[in-house]
């Protein structure tokens, strides 16, 4: 199984090219995106109107490899825009990871603003008894 983790891709259309292209090589099982999906410049506005070429380049993974796609809005992304990648979910495009945990094949997905596993518990496995 493979997976792509990537992050800090922004607007830059030419690493979210090379993304797809990866993706095509590749053929990953997950790709996860770790953040700041959308453009560092041009504030909000700009932020917004990159949705429809985001949307393009989920799509284009999609069509090139049977997988799933994670992804959560980064310490430079407009958080308020976060109903905007709730519906690329709703079209099967993507899996929103803030505030969630996913689980599948085996693999934790965690997403920013959510722990993994209670501190307690992740202390009585590492140190049982």
């Amino acid at each position: 199984m493979k997976m792509i983790l990537t992050s800090d891709l922004h607007q830059m259309i030419g690493k979210w090219d090379d993304l797809v292209n990866l993706v095509r090589l590749e053929r990953p099982r997950f790709v996860l995106i770790a953040g700041d999906l959308l453009p560092k410049d041009g504030g909000h506005k700009a932020q917004k109107e990159f949705f429809p070429k985001l949307k393009r380049h989920l799509q284009r993974m999609k069509e090139v490899a049977s997988l799933n796609v994670y992804l959560y809005l980064g310490n430079d992304d407009y958080h308020i825009l976060e109903p905007l990648l709730d519906g690329l979910e709703r079209e099967g495009l993507c899996i929103n990871l803030n505030g969630r945990v996913h689980r599948e094949d085996g693999l934790v997905f965690c997403g920013m603003n959510k722990a993994c596993v209670r501190s307690d518990w992740l202390d009585t496995q590492l140190h049982p008894g």
